[in-house]
């Protein structure tokens, strides 16, 4: 091969596959910051380990990764526009409810109410799942009576 030139693939060399990707959308407060981001070592586990033979891969979405900075009236404008379509709606909560955003008693909230219009219009359309962080809770009362309100 002459320098500067890229390697021409050959038809044997290349083998496009089919898969199912589905999209799973984590909600939270910033209480469980730590779960958010290993979630990501375990779906890139997952993927590794059994993406090929299952033909299928999750594509973790968050809206650290996947939503940005626009003229919004709020940020939690903007993460809901901007996130689009998942399949899984992914809820995790411990002692935190979250922050306020005009139309929801916090931004997890309005996200979870948000996926449960769409499973209610089309139960196929998306998976809801929601888990609570088995640890002791010790947290003021305004916060902790949003999150049994979900429980």
């Amino acid at each position: 091969m002459a320098p500067g030139r890229p390697a021409q693939l050959s038809e044997a060399s290349v083998m496009a596959r089919a898969e199912t990707v589905l999209r799973v959308f984590v909600a939270s407060p910033g209480d469980v910051a730590d779960a958010r981001r290993r979630l990501g070592d375990i779906v890139d586990e997952l993927n590794y380990t059994w993406s090929d033979e299952k033909r299928l891969r999750l594509d973790l979405v968050r809206w650290e990764t996947h939503a940005y900075s626009d003229r919004a009236t709020d940020a939690q404008e903007a993460i809901n526009r901007q996130l689009g379509d998942y399949d899984i709606f992914l809820g995790i909560m411990w002692k935190r409810f979250g922050q306020p955003t005009g139309r929801a008693q916090s931004g997890t909230e309005e996200e979870f109410a948000r996926a449960l219009e769409k499973h209610k219009a089309d139960p196929r359309a998306l998976r809801i799942m929601f888990y609570f962080k088995d640890a002791p809770r010790r947290c003021p009362r305004p916060q902790s009576r949003g999150v049994f309100a979900l429980a």
